[in-house]
């Protein structure tokens, strides 16, 4: 099951009035068709942040969530990239979906860092999955 097509232009149609927001990402189960019938709407959104003002991002995620049950039926889960943790800039980046881009200059800088911080926390994720996986594979074997 993927997003409709009516839900999918009310979302892109939305924030492409938005002048702050420079990209928009469908990620998660709803980016790879693999959503179930309750399954939420994951959304990210990149900001310009010369077109934000003074306007603080949680500011307009709430703005962002305050109209998202007008978009869906479904729940919609908004992330803004700029202050996503790392490894989520990175999975959005890498398998998401881009919707629109009015921007592309500002995307594929934001994408160069992101990718670059990602690399600089991978060798960090990487030692604390080991650990789980000993940790796992240790109480699996009654240790």
């Amino acid at each position: 099951m993927s997003v409709p097509a009516d839900t999918s232009r009310k979302i892109i149609d939305y924030f492409k009035k938005r002048s702050e927001v420079s990209a928009l990402y469908l990620f998660g189960s709803a980016a790879h068709g693999m959503q179930k019938h309750d399954s939420d709407i994951d959304i990210a959104v990149l900001i310009d942040d010369s077109k934000r003002g003074t306007i603080g991002y949680e500011t307009l995620r709430r703005q962002y969530y305050a109209v998202s049950p007008y978009l869906s039926l479904r729940v919609v889960d908004i992330v803004i990239l700029n202050t996503a943790p790392a490894y989520l800039k990175h999975r959005i980046l890498k398998t998401g979906t881009l919707l629109f881009d009015r921007n592309k200059k500002l995307r594929v800088r934001f994408t160069t860092r992101a990718v670059l911080e990602y690399f600089d926390y991978k060798p960090i994720e990487d030692i604390c999955l080991g650990a789980v996986a000993a940790r796992v594979r240790r109480t699996a074997v009654g240790r």
